[in-house]
């Protein structure tokens, strides 16, 4: 399991840090894969594509793979021992920053420094900053050449992928899927009210109306209906740009954001239910008081933590809007990037098409609960081998099709906190009309891009 993000990576994707998804359609060409840097201790496998085994693979000579990541728990889940006895010859070398936020300050102290490595481990919000750095590779050769199939691929997942780059570049190859968010919901806090279970496919104004109802103090207990993480808006259905790549401009005060912002304000002014989450705000109010009712999440979210409590919890499909009603959030996905200033691309190549074997993408998947980014069933379904979902409603994870991945531009990162800072003023209360919100958040992420041109 990858600890961080929303979790694992949806923990990572908070606020201020770094965007669920999208895409880089205008951002500056990153460097190209070369192979000529190889030092000439790789011999190429031929059966390094997604499910393919080698038993007897050509030896090879010591090579140091320097491997930079959000922190060390991610390293060690995703080069785990499997990975490592499958390279006997690698090395891996970790850094990571002293805090996880702070991956990007990392890789710029390095680039300044002229220090080399090989492969980063992110997110799809960090793609758009790699690449605004030129710092990975575009993989598509590499994938060639080393008989990756990228039709093995689940096609959503695969596509977010290739929008980070104005030609279809592949700058990240997906590793893990963290899933869509879902309605997890409290049963026994339904069944003490006589409310009825969310169904599959319910709508934000139904969920409301659930929420009005278990909005309520009872016995001296504050119960809440609904809450989510304060960085939702990242992790939208609509799919709205935030700027325009041909004027360079911010696209905040438009109808989508509006309704965005809104459809939560109403769901968080229901008198009694203002717990706007972040991680540990959830975690308690959901597992250890067990006085939230509904919360929508990634389906990954503190898997640890819900097996060793008494929640009586089940899932449904997250609430959604009437006009995109079989769509979930988009892809998000953890992932690696090779650097492009790596001396052995080819070897961490191998090691990348390890990682998308059928054997360790099933590993991982029953161990994780991260979803596989392959398009097999049957290891999509890898999940439900876990005695902790047995009695779950796993069917909403897959109800839903992902959006669509949003038009994003390598300036998103400079106006992710003006966003991120509307929205919960808005949600909080601080700011009471979304409109207004969202015009101040668009002429300040105009100075921002202004200034940044």
């Amino acid at each position: 399991m990858l600890k961080n993000k929303l979790f694992v990576w949806a923990l990572l994707l908070v606020l201020f840090v770094i965007p669920a998804c999208g895409g880089n359609n205008g951002a500056p060409q990153a460097a190209k894969e070369t192979a000529s840097k190889d030092n000439g201790s790789h011999n190429q496998d031929k059966s390094a594509a997604p499910g393919a085994k080698n038993d007897n693979p050509p030896k090879k000579e010591p090579v140091e793979l320097t491997v930079v990541t959000y922190a060390k728990s991610n390293f060690d889940e995703m080069f785990n021992e499997k990975v490592k006895q499958k390279f006997p010859n690698i090395t891996f070398n970790n850094v990571y920053p002293d805090n996880p936020n702070n991956l990007g300050q990392k890789l710029d102290q390095m680039v300044v420094a002229g220090e080399k490595f090989d492969m980063v481990v992110g997110s799809t919000g960090i793609i758009d900053y790699l690449v605004s750095k030129q710092i990975p590779l575009d993989l598509t050769s590499l994938t060639k050449k080393h008989n990756l199939d990228l039709n093995t691929f689940e096609p959503a997942i695969l596509k977010t992928a290739q929008t980070y780059g104005p030609h279809g570049e592949l700058y990240m190859l997906p590793i893990h899927y963290s899933g869509p968010f879902v309605l997890m919901y409290n049963k026994d806090i339904f069944d003490k009210f006589a409310v009825p279970y969310p169904k599959d496919g319910l709508t934000w104004d139904e969920a409301y109306e659930l929420a009005k109802r278990l909005t309520r103090t009872d016995g001296g207990t504050r119960y809440m209906g609904f809450s989510t993480p304060n960085h939702a808006w990242l992790n939208n259905q609509l799919s709205p740009s935030w700027v325009d790549p041909k004027t360079k401009k911010a696209t905040l005060y438009t109808d989508p954001w509006i309704h965005i912002f809104t459809t939560y304000q109403r769901m968080f002014s229901i008198p009694g239910n203002n717990l706007v989450g972040g991680n540990p705000m959830d975690e308690k109010a959901f597992i250890s008081d067990q006085n939230l009712a509904m919360l929508s999440i990634p389906n990954t979210w503190k898997k640890d933590s819900l097996k060793q409590s008494k929640v009586n919890w089940d899932m449904a499909t997250m609430p959604v809007f009437p006009e995109k009603p079989n769509t979930a959030t988009p892809v998000t996905f953890a992932g690696v990037s090779i650097a492009s200033v790596s001396q052995h691309p080819d070897d961490a190549m191998d090691v990348v098409s390890y990682l998308l074997s059928e054997e360790m993408q099933k590993n991982y998947t029953e161990q994780s609960l991260e979803l596989t980014v392959l398009s097999k069933r049957e290891i999509q379904l890898a999940l439900q081998n876990d005695p902790y979902l047995k009695d779950k409603n796993v069917a909403a994870i897959f109800k839903l099709h992902p959006a669509d991945p949003y038009y994003a531009t390598q300036y998103d990162s400079l106006i992710r906190q003006t966003i991120g800072t509307a929205f919960v003023n808005v949600v909080t209360g601080k700011t009471t009309d979304a409109h207004t919100a969202l015009r101040n958040a668009e002429e300040a992420a105009n100075q921002l891009l202004a200034a940044e041109q």
